[in-house]
């Protein structure tokens, strides 16, 4: 999970694998092993990427999809986007496999989360403006 999430996390930030192992001072190689689930980086690495992607390490690992920033609205429209779009997920008319709608999941949680903080620092970005 800490693999999948990282690069998920590493790709909507716009990091490639070498500028964010240039930014936390580790090899590019490093972050491939990473994200393939062969090696996990010290806590206090972990504890970098948590502030870099602004997530809690709980998100990092899997045991909460909620960043911190956000609020109890985002997560009750979160539950309404995943069970409008997840309901009848079928490819070439077969429905899915347990295992691709997890994955599906995962995918449109990080959409859910990026698009909500784009929306929030584009609120935020307009109230600064109109002050």
């Amino acid at each position: 999970m800490f693999g999948q999430r990282l690069r998920a996390l590493r790709i909507s930030n716009s990091y490639t694998q070498a500028s964010l192992s240039d930014k936390i001072g580790v090899s590019e190689k490093t972050i491939g092993t990473w994200e393939r689930g062969t090696r996990e980086p010290p806590m206090a690495t972990t504890v970098k990427l948590a502030d870099i992607f602004d997530v809690t390490l709980d998100y990092l690992y899997g045991r909460n999809e909620t960043p911190q920033w956000a609020k109890q609205k985002d997560t009750v429209d979160l539950k309404f986007f995943l069970d409008r779009n997840l309901v009848g997920a079928f490819y070439d008319g077969d429905e899915l496999t347990e295992e691709q709608k997890a994955k599906l999941e995962i995918a449109l949680t990080q959409i859910f989360w990026d698009q909500r903080k784009k929306e929030r620092s584009d609120t935020d970005d307009s109230n600064k403006r109109t002050k």
